[in-house]
């Protein structure tokens, strides 16, 4: 072996450190995966979340639905409080479809005007989005 390194070829290096040496941890963590794009796994959850399609009533139960918000309405006036279960359709804000959500409880006020049925205990419905009303 006559090579001009062959001095240094078995010899321990030293060297001198400017820096402290990383931990295991800390290596690996600068190979981990990272989000090259932001908001890309947000959008493809999005897609992924499945709507209902909005059902159509037929005449039918649309006047049966009618039949039975009247009868609310006469008890109101009455001074008789009515319990109710509700299925509605609560259309998506930021996509196609929505969501049936079934709500119950006393009736504080329905208002044909603005199209809404007012429940006592908070919240309330659109009255053009009702496929289903049950009295209790």
């Amino acid at each position: 072996m006559n090579s001009k390194y062959e001095a240094i070829l078995h010899t321990e290096w030293t060297g001198v450190r400017k820096h402290t040496k990383n931990s295991m941890e800390q290596r690996a963590a600068q190979f981990s995966p990272f989000a090259a794009l932001s908001g890309y796994d947000d959008e493809i959850q999005e897609t992924a979340r499945l709507t209902d399609q909005r059902v159509d009533l037929t005449e039918n139960r649309k006047e049966e639905i009618d039949r039975v918000l009247q009868e609310i309405q006469e008890d109101l006036y009455q001074g008789i409080r009515s319990d109710v279960s509700i299925t509605y359709f609560k259309p998506d804000q930021s996509k196609e479809g929505g969501t049936y959500l079934t709500v119950g409880g006393s009736v504080r006020k329905l208002d044909p005007v603005s199209g809404r049925l007012t429940f006592a205990e908070g919240g309330e419905v659109p009255i053009r989005e009702i496929i289903d009303i049950i009295r209790l």
